[in-house]
């Protein structure tokens, strides 16, 4: 009697980038599945999943249920892993352009459907934008950037408010302003000053009240420095009526 030989037989990919994987599968060429195998890893199922980090040979024994066996190998190739990288201007001022220029590979395309390593772009908001890189090996890497988008805030000088007049039993009266901004003043006859200096960046609320002795026109002024260096301003101007107490 003669026991029917066997084939050995791996299908499975060959070549993987770093960092990947594979699944190699044993077989019998001539009658189909074995009914035993044994991998260069130890392994004994039919398919085993390999990550190797530099290129390495696999083999396998085939059995069949007669005793006949078959060997056999294959050797999965791993290419170099993309390093994908973003450079260009990140913090932008409403209405300023920016270009984005990617690398590490031989193939880009963006996530707004743009190819190539150089996108250029005017955003009217902060926005994330992705790249997918690939190499001469077909390898592929992401890489995503945030580009900021500061909006040209101006100062706010929302109102200022005399609150009664000179004289007639009353020797002051006050003046309250309310406002948006990072530098406020209070100016006025005399050399009058009232001034408030906030030395956190960004914009911010404000509400004083301040208490005037002498008649007159008063300036209340915000002023703001914005992100991307403009300064605004903004003013009230308030007459404060009636006579200084003697």
């Amino acid at each position: 009697m003669v026991n029917p030989a066997v084939t050995a037989a791996i299908s499975g990919g060959l070549t993987i980038c770093t960092a990947g994987s594979t699944t190699l599968t044993a077989s019998d060429a001539v009658g189909g599945q074995g009914t035993g195998y044994l991998w260069s890893t130890g392994e004994n199922t039919a398919a085993i999943v390999v990550s190797p980090m530099s290129t390495t040979a696999y083999s396998v024994t085939v059995s069949n249920g007669t005793g006949c066996w078959s060997s056999t190998g294959v050797t999965v190739s791993v290419n170099p892993a993309v390093t994908a990288s973003v450079s260009g201007n990140l913090t932008l001022c409403a209405g300023q352009s920016t270009t984005l220029t990617a690398s590490g590979g031989s193939a880009y395309r963006w996530s707004t459907g743009a190819t190539g390593p150089v996108l250029s772009l005017t955003p009217t908001a902060t926005d994330v934008y992705s790249v997918t890189v690939t190499n001469a090996s077909g390898c592929t890497a992401v890489r995503s950037v945030e580009v900021i988008v500061n909006s040209v805030l101006t100062a706010q000088a929302t109102q200022a408010v005399v609150s009664g007049v000179l004289g007639a039993g009353s020797c002051s009266v006050q003046i309250t302003g309310t406002g948006i901004g990072d530098r406020f003043e209070i100016t006025g006859p005399g050399g009058y000053v009232f001034s408030t200096v906030y030395r956190v960046g960004g914009t911010h609320p404000f509400a004083t009240t301040v208490t005037i002795t002498k008649p007159g026109t008063y300036t209340y002024t915000a002023w703001y420095t914005n992100p991307c260096g403009g300064v605004s301003q903004d003013r009230r101007t308030v007459i404060v009526t009636g006579t200084a107490c003697q």
